[in-house]
């Protein structure tokens, strides 16, 4: 960044600054020990907030069963790190949306934003990765870095004028002045704020023909983030038809290789999802009518394209002929965490559920365990996230061999894992914990040709039994959550069962 303009923005005193609730979701992120409760006791302080995160997690995105009231039910499907990514979007925009610089057109601003984040989340979803929610509030927060030069430059953007119709023309505005693009100044803001580096990252490389990161996970987390702008602007630009087809499927191949036989059954999922996001946020983001003519038109396109050659004919062929057995693949795939094939959050909410009514309803007892491997961000750190990745997948394989058959293993999230055990009281519950500690004691990781990294895990149990104990599934659930706070305050390596007063 130019040297003028760091020192600018360095002593700019009326910077926007994020509101105290993402301050707070802010220091849960960095603290790898946080849980659901102490989320929910910040996001239950804004009902606004609180009433956003149920919108989310009851969208057809998520796909639930049944209607979740409570908090609680939302965070329980969505998972910690989802729900916080959401709520700090959330915080943040509502008090952004309420800055007035003179210069930026802020209804097209949000407009951009929101769409961003709705492509983002899609192209998470599409590329199925666990962290869609970690790219939706990278790619709504993408362009912040305008409000911060409109600040320190009062009329910067008033200048600009008809620049802002089209982004890349915007950005070519701002990098003949200013010798940098808001990208830059967007990431420089969000590190002041201590936002996560992958959400820095991924927003400096935004506006870059082919963002590159340091592993493969991390280079498709920024190209989602480029690609969001992109599919944003398709909706929001006046170029014709033709033209922002072409654009947006050269884009879409040289990113992610997404082809324009693809192409316009993913506007077709992000016009869906658009919907979600104007219900969620209450504001009107495409015209109805001109959006079906846009769809339309990129059908048409695509089919003529295709035409173009016989082997592309032929795959769409191909394609279409196995669209059938992909839908009863996809609904399984969705149960699934896509990096240790273990079941997810959005099957963990529904099968406990059904296992704890089930076990009033039979006189049966439900165990249920917290596991959480200790020190793993220290392997994270010091060997990498790609090993990291390894070493879990190898733990999910450890955790399904020593588990009976009728056991449940869920990837909660990051490095923690929920099992559950049917008809099992808490005597062999604790056979069964104990076991895995002493498994993951005996066990050693390779790093490299002639390094080993040994891992210990801590436990925590709660039952319910069949004279009862607990009122819900929520209690249940919380109860293992506190027994394995418990084994971790204790000295990790071991299990600590919740022992009902």
């Amino acid at each position: 960044m130019d040297p003028q303009l760091l020192s600018r923005l360095k002593h700019c005193s009326t910077l926007p600054s994020p509101p105290g609730i993402a301050v707070q979701i802010l220091e849960i992120a960095e603290n790898p020990r946080a849980t659901l409760t102490e989320l929910e006791d910040i996001i239950h302080l804004d009902p606004a907030l609180t009433s956003k995160i149920l919108r989310v997690a009851n969208s057809p995105i998520y796909r639930q069963r049944r209607t979740l009231t409570s908090l609680r039910q939302a965070l329980m499907a969505l998972g910690l790190r989802a729900t916080m990514m959401l709520a700090l979007g959330f915080s943040l925009i509502h008090d952004l949306t309420g800055e007035s610089e003179e210069g930026i057109d802020h209804t097209r601003f949000w407009r951009r934003s929101f769409l961003a984040a709705t492509a983002g989340q899609m192209l998470g979803l599409h590329l199925k990765r666990s962290d869609a929610e970690e790219i939706f509030l990278a790619a709504l927060l993408q362009d912040i870095g305008m409000l911060a030069l409109e600040r320190i430059q009062p009329g910067f953007y008033l200048e600009a004028g008809a620049h802002q119709l089209k982004h890349l023309d915007l950005v070519r505005y701002e990098t003949e002045h200013c010798h940098t693009d808001h990208s830059q100044v967007g990431a420089w803001l969000l590190g002041n704020w201590n936002f996560p580096e992958r959400i820095r990252h991924a927003i400096e490389t935004s506006h870059a023909e082919t963002p590159t990161a340091n592993d493969r996970d991390l280079d498709d987390f920024t190209r989602c983030i480029a690609l969001s702008g992109p599919l944003a602007d398709y909706w929001l630009e006046d170029d014709e038809p033709a033209t922002r087809f072409d654009t947006l499927r050269s884009r879409t191949r040289a990113l992610l290789n997404i082809d324009e036989a693809t192409l316009p059954d993913m506007l077709d999922s992000m016009r869906t999802n658009i919907r979600d996001t104007e219900h969620v946020f209450e504001t009107t983001l495409v015209d109805g009518h001109e959006a079906d003519l846009l769809l339309s038109h990129a059908h048409d396109l695509s089919t003529v394209l295709q035409a173009h050659t016989e082997q592309e004919t032929h795959r769409l062929q191909r394609v279409t002929k196995s669209l059938k057995s992909q839908t009863a693949e996809l609904e399984e795939l969705g149960r699934r965490d896509p990096l240790t094939g273990l079941y997810n959050r959005n099957f963990l909410d529904e099968f406990l559920s059904e296992e704890f009514v089930r076990a009033k309803k039979y006189g049966r007892s439900l165990s249920v365990a917290f596991a959480d491997v200790d020190h793993f961000k220290r392997i994270n750190d010091e060997h990498g996230h790609q090993v990291g990745d390894q070493i879990l997948c190898t733990i999910a394989t450890l955790l399904r061999n020593v588990l009976r058959e009728s056991d449940v293993v869920v990837r909660y999230g990051g490095e923690e894992f929920v099992i559950i055990l049917p008809d099992t009281p808490p005597s062999a519950a604790a056979e069964i914990a104990e076991r895995i500690i002493k498994t993951f004691r005996q066990t050693s990781h390779p790093v490299g040709h002639s390094h080993t990294v040994a891992t210990t895990i801590s436990i925590g149990l709660a039952t319910q039994w069949p004279q009862g104990g607990f009122d819900s599934v929520e209690q249940l659930v919380n109860a293992a959550d506190q027994a394995v706070y418990l084994a971790k305050t204790q000295g990790r390596d071991r299990v600590v069962v919740y022992a009902l007063e």
